[in-house]
């Protein structure tokens, strides 16, 4: 087990003992860390941090949630190794942009503008 693996088992405890659910960190740190360990990193970077929240699936804020667990345990891990990297807030966007769908059935062409809903009547 790795350096990194300890201190994450050892951040998820600690988090744990103050009432912390840590619903997603605890499958997505072990993640994180088998990344880390992969790529033979032993502190945690933003660089790092950054590529592996971006691996997430597109249309879906999962890079944003990822990037939030690896933040945490950066935060952490900054007490402990000086040389981590807390990667800053707003490196990724929170939420994804809203995307419309429409029912055929109410779709309406308008051609003109003095077609529009409200226009006076005199201008059609």
């Amino acid at each position: 087990m790795s350096a990194l693996s300890l201190a994450a088992r050892d951040y998820l405890t600690l988090r744990r003992s103050l009432g912390h659910q840590l619903v997603e960190a605890v499958w997505l740190l072990p993640r994180f860390v088998a990344y880390l360990d992969a790529a033979g990193t032993s502190t945690v970077t933003v660089e790092a941090a950054l590529a592996w929240s971006t691996q997430a699936d597109p249309g879906t804020n999962m890079a944003y949630r990822r990037m939030a667990v690896a933040r945490g345990f950066a935060r952490h891990m900054a007490g402990i190794d000086p040389a981590t990297e807390v990667p800053p807030l707003g490196l990724l966007p929170a939420t994804l942009a809203a995307t419309v769908h429409l029912h055929p059935s109410r779709h309406r062409r308008v051609d003109a503008p003095s077609a529009r809903i409200g226009a006076p009547a005199d201008a059609r």
